[in-house]
């Protein structure tokens, strides 16, 4: 039980930070600078 709630966390946080990547290579690419 305990497996799959973990699983749903990491997916999710996967899910959001795949979607969005565009914003965050723009973030990182204006604080580079």
């Amino acid at each position: 039980m305990k497996k799959i709630l973990v699983l749903a966390l990491l997916g999710g946080a996967g899910y959001v930070l795949w979607d969005s990547r565009d914003d965050i290579r723009r973030y990182l690419r204006i604080r580079n600078m």
